[in-house]
């Protein structure tokens, strides 16, 4: 029985692009993510045995307030070092997409999964 923490549609205003001009003004960026906790005990109602989305959800905002970032990729590796500060999680999963970004296009975008051991060894 595993369990999954989920935020989705959170909109992050980021500094983010290739050309140094784009990352001069903040921009929308769709965040879908998913933390595998994998087998976890029964909780009775206790908080401090999962993993807590909405402390998650400050440290993100914090995120995009104080960096910039040229490529989504790295974007989302840098979150996923945030959720892996939680040692429960085992996996990552995460997508980003800029809205409007081409021409008859809705979001362009990166998907990637993390694994615990990739990134805290």
């Amino acid at each position: 029985m595993n369990t999954t923490i989920l935020i989705e549609g959170l909109i992050l205003s980021c500094r983010i692009g290739v050309p140094r001009a784009e990352r001069s003004s903040r921009q929308a960026i769709h965040v879908d993510l998913a933390c595998d906790l994998g087998a976890m005990p029964i909780l009775r109602d206790d908080l401090k045995q999962t993993l807590n989305y909405a402390l998650l959800h400050k440290q993100l905002l914090e995120l995009a307030e104080k960096q910039s970032f040229v490529l989504l990729e790295t974007l989302a590796e840098v979150i996923a070092r945030i959720c892996f500060a939680d040692k429960r999680v085992q996996t990552v999963t995460i997508s980003l997409r800029k809205p409007n970004k081409l021409a008859n296009c809705a979001f362009v975008g990166v998907k990637r999964t993390f694994h615990h051991t990739e990134l805290t060894q």
